[in-house]
C-alpha cells in the first residue's frame, strides 16, 4: 500500500501532498479465493477519505471490483485509486477489500497530509 505520482506506480510519493496535486493510491489484494469453474476472483474494493475528525469527505466511497481477466497464476491483484488533493488538512485513507467468494473483508488505513503553499 502506498502513494505514487504516476499511474504506473513507478514514482513513489510521500504521504504529503500539495493542494492541486493528483496522487495514486496503489495496493494489492492477496489471499483471495477463485471461483471453481471460472477460476476468477470476485473482489470488491472501496476507498474512503476521512478528515481529521474521522468523518468521510465524500458522500459515497470510491469503489471498484476485480472479477474477470485475472490470470490464474497471479497470487495478487494490483489495484489503484486516483485522487486529487483539493484542500489542506490531515486525512486518513481507508481501503477496504472484500472477497465475495470467501466472505472475508480486510481494511487498511494510511495517513496523508495536504498543505496549501499559496
Amino acid at each position: 500500500v502506498g502513494f505514487s505520482s504516476d499511474p504506473d506506480g513507478a514514482i513513489p510519493e510521500a504521504p504529503l501532498g500539495l493542494v492541486g496535486e493528483s496522487v495514486f493510491v496503489n495496493f494489492s489484494a492477496v489471499g483471495f479465493q477463485r471461483d471453481k469453474q471460472t477460476k476468477q476472483p470476485s473482489l470488491s474494493v472501496q476507498m474512503r477519505i476521512l478528515d481529521d475528525k474521522g468523518q468521510p469527505t465524500l458522500a459515497k466511497a470510491l469503489t471498484g471490483e476485480a472479477n474477470s481477466g485475472i490470470t490464474e497464476s497471479l497470487k495478487l491483484v494490483p489495484m489503484q485509486f486516483a485522487m486529487t488533493l483539493n484542500r489542506p488538512g490531515k486525512f486518513t485513507i481507508e481501503l477496504t477489500a472484500k472477497d465475495m467468494l470467501a466472505n472475508k473483508t480486510a481494511t487498511v488505513t494510511l495517513p496523508i497530509t495536504v498543505v496549501d503553499l499559496r
